[in-house]
């Protein structure tokens, strides 16, 4: 154990001893040159979201954090033993709390546990409340987990504008090379234009936080939505029959609701 998951630890010991009811440390343990730290917190006193949208919290709530060697210059992650939370604004991989944004500039070392608890705290009561994603403040996109061989893609032009239904059409792309793509233009038919085109589907729905990695799993969130696969098929088919090399992608571009602004889009 390093000095820094030592500290991590006293610290959390600390704030046991001030309210043992509140916050129980249940056992910790070392794995991979990680520090694991089961925690019991109470939950029965948070206020709940009187719509019953807020998260569905026990009256006592165990977490696992983790905490780096090099705590505290390292953030803490924190997770759940179940999957009540899943679906819910910030969290990642059905059980992953989300607490920082930007842990970059979120994240103060000198606060240690302390600030990290003090945080978890407020995660939870904001979630009981349904406000982790309010109006106004800066929101936390879809999960997009890239890989090194992922393309940066530039949207220059907004997303067209539009009421009611989807919008299905084609995004022209200016492949500047394999690491980095442009989208140039948008088109809602085919107006025989030379340039690469990729099928696009725009949203009047949000798509879920941790956005599918799998074609065929976006195609049934697609689906859910009110967009058929037989709608999209002709698209995809246009994508295909142009004149690339066998090796080439295709793109798909999907464009969801953006959380909190009414009119506006978010492609990816």
């Amino acid at each position: 154990m390093t000095k820094g998951q030592e500290l991590a630890l006293a610290q959390l010991q600390a704030i046991e001893s001030c309210n043992p009811q509140a916050l129980e440390i249940v056992r910790d343990t070392l794995e991979n040159n990680s520090l694991y730290v089961d925690i019991s917190l109470e939950c029965r006193s948070m206020a709940r979201s009187v719509t019953g949208t807020g998260l569905p919290l026990n009256s006592r709530e165990r977490f696992r954090i983790r905490i780096s060697p090099e705590f505290p210059y390292f953030v803490p992650s924190v997770s759940t033993y179940h999957t009540r939370f899943s679906g819910f604004p910030h969290v990642q991989w059905q059980r992953h709390l989300c607490l920082y944004q930007s842990p970059s500039t979120e994240w103060n070392p000198k606060d240690g546990m302390f600030g990290f608890m003090e945080r978890l705290g407020w995660w939870l009561a904001e979630g009981a409340l349904g406000r982790l994603d309010p109006i106004g403040l800066p929101l936390h996109p879809p999960a997009v987990y890239s890989s090194s061989d992922t393309p940066v893609v530039v949207i220059r032009p907004d997303t067209p504008t539009f009421h009611g239904d989807n919008w299905l059409g084609f995004a022209a792309l200016d492949v500047k090379s394999p690491s980095r793509i442009s989208i140039v233009d948008w088109h809602e038919f085919d107006h025989g234009t030379s340039v690469l085109l990729a099928p696009v589907v725009l949203l009047r729905d949000s798509m879920p936080h941790e956005f599918p990695s799998r074609l065929n799993c976006i195609l049934s969130e697609i689906e859910k939505r009110g967009v058929s696969r037989q709608r999209l098929f002709p698209y995809f088919q246009k994508a295909c029959l142009q004149p690339e090399s066998p090796d080439s992608p295709m793109y798909i571009v999907v464009g969801s609701a953006m959380r909190g602004v009414s009119g506006r889009c978010q492609a990816y």
